[in-house]
C-alpha cells in the first residue's frame, strides 16, 4: 500500500514539474529543460529511496511517469475543455500540451531512472 501511495504521491509530482516547465517557457535556452531534469531526478531519489527495491522502484516510477504525463495534459487542456470551445481548439490544446510533455519526457526519463538507482541505494543503506 505505501507503494502505491508514493507511485500517486511522485505522480503528481510530476504532473507540478510537466507543467512548471510549459508555464515558465524562458527566453534563455533550455533552462526550463534544466529545472524540469533537476526537479524529476530528485523526486526520483526521494522515492526510489522510500521502495528500495530497484525492480519495484523502476515500474512504479515509469507509471509515476505515465500517471503524471496524464495529470499534466489533463490541467493544461482543461480551460479550452470547460470553456466549451470547439473540438478543433481541445485537439489543438491536447496537441500542444502532448509535444511539450513528450520532449521533456524523452530527455528526463534517464535521469529519473538514475534517480530512482541512487534512491534504491540511499533506501538500502538507510534501512541497514
Amino acid at each position: 500500500m505505501l507503494e502505491i501511495g508514493v507511485m500517486a504521491a511522485t505522480g503528481v509530482n510530476y504532473a507540478g514539474g510537466y507543467i512548471v516547465a510549459f508555464v515558465w517557457d524562458f527566453p534563455a535556452p533550455h533552462t526550463e529543460l534544466f529545472l524540469h531534469i533537476l526537479m524529476m531526478f530528485f523526486f526520483s531519489v526521494l522515492s526510489g529511496a522510500v521502495i528500495a527495491d530497484f525492480r519495484k522502484g523502476i515500474l512504479y516510477t515509469i507509471g509515476s511517469i505515465m500517471l503524471g504525463i496524464f495529470l499534466a495534459t489533463a490541467i493544461i487542456s482543461a480551460p479550452s475543455m470547460l470553456l466549451g470551445e470547439s473540438i478543433a481548439l481541445v485537439d489543438v490544446s491536447i496537441t500542444v500540451a502532448l509535444v511539450a510533455i513528450t520532449r521533456l519526457f524523452i530527455l528526463g526519463v534517464t535521469f529519473q531512472i538514475l534517480g530512482i538507482i541512487i534512491g534504491g541505494f540511499i533506501g538500502d543503506a538507510v534501512s541497514e
